[in-house]
């Protein structure tokens, strides 16, 4: 709308740009997962996470800039989103107890889901409050919540236990 547009081609616009830039992450995923073979787990899982976490915290910021500039963002920000979560799925597998593969994989897909519930409702009550600001606050928001992976990933780089992850 800032770019002249009415409100219905700018969802429409915004939709459809969003759905490719996100989309794109879920085929990265497999690509991470090949990366993770070789380098290991923690360590691809936590670069994934250091550049979303950047690509999170500038993105909600970057109103008014070049639109090229907001899709190079994003798509960046959309391939790294999704990427690493085929790693935690592998990386779970890898580490369950013999005979408690099942539910820790349950226990994996409920923390995951919950996740999933509660940050949109989060996000949502940041940018009500925002006072003009809260896009760039709930995105930044999402950013710290990607760098307590990092941190997350560093201490599992430190355990015995990583060393059973590829």
């Amino acid at each position: 709308m800032a770019r002249g547009g009415d409100a219905v081609e700018a969802v429409a616009t915004a939709a459809a740009t969003a759905a490719v830039l996100f989309g794109a992450g879920a085929v990265v995923g497999s690509v991470a997962g090949l990366v993770s073979d070789r380098l290991g787990r923690a360590i691809t899982a936590g670069a994934i996470l250091s550049v979303s976490a950047l690509c999170s915290s500038v993105f909600g910021w970057l109103w008014g800039m070049p639109w090229e500039v907001i899709i190079l963002v994003g798509l960046v920000y959309g391939l790294t989103i999704a990427s690493d979560s085929p790693i935690y799925s592998t990386g779970v597998i890898e580490l369950a107890r013999p005979g408690q593969l099942g539910s820790t994989m349950a226990v994996q897909s409920f923390s995951g889901f919950t996740a999933s519930i509660m940050a949109p409702v989060v996000f949502g009550f940041i940018l009500d409050r925002g006072a003009g600001l809260g896009w760039g606050l709930a995105f930044s928001t999402a950013g710290l919540v990607a760098l307590a992976g990092v941190a997350a990933m560093l201490l599992l780089r430190r355990l015995p236990e990583s060393a059973a992850l590829a």
